[in-house]
């Protein structure tokens, strides 16, 4: 007598094979949506700020990136003192707005000169306070400490020279521009 099916023993061994994939992929998938958010963030600061850049430069105004932990307010500093004090790019307007960020998914850091949290963008472009080295703004990570590892992410930086602006890979002192 012949019989067609699958036993009991068959179906428990397929549906543990199924669990274990499962499981596998799930991490995986949790591995590439931290990267892929760290990688954007990242990616969305160097925006910003180098539309600021050419902002400063088209404009022939001084913008200001002042940096907090969890973001970043862009604004014009048209008399160059400094602050933001140009009504129509203030925190409220829409072009700062619109390249400020508060509530960073993942809080940042940075090694300005000195103890500034501002980097001042001036009309030509040129950007300060730099150490001479370079200066750093780095995404620090969650429940870890400040370092990323290599395989995690490809950019967690922004490094910042007079000149130029770059994203790279924090080592733990400095941003090593890619």
């Amino acid at each position: 007598m012949k019989q067609e099916g699958i036993t009991l023993v068959e179906l428990v061994i397929v549906i543990a094979i199924i669990g274990v994939l499962v499981m596998v992929t799930g991490f995986e998938i949790n591995g590439w949506i931290t990267r892929y958010r760290a990688e954007t963030q990242v990616r969305g600061m160097y925006a910003d700020m180098s539309s600021a850049r050419q902002r400063a430069m088209h404009k022939n105004v001084q913008y200001l990136i002042v940096l907090s932990a969890k973001g970043y307010l862009i604004c014009e500093d048209s008399n160059g003192n400094n602050s933001c004090d140009n009504p129509s790019e203030t925190a409220d307007s829409p072009v700062s707005r619109a390249l400020s960020k508060d509530n960073l998914r993942f809080q940042i850091n940075w090694n300005l000169s000195g103890s500034a949290n501002t980097v001042v963008m001036d009309r030509k472009g040129m950007m300060s306070p730099v150490t001479p080295g370079g200066s750093s703004i780095w995404l620090v990570k969650p429940g870890a400490g400040p370092i990323w590892e290599p395989s995690e992410v490809d950019y967690d930086c922004l490094n910042i020279h007079e000149t130029k602006l770059g994203m790279g890979k924090f080592n733990g002192i400095a941003c090593q521009q890619k």
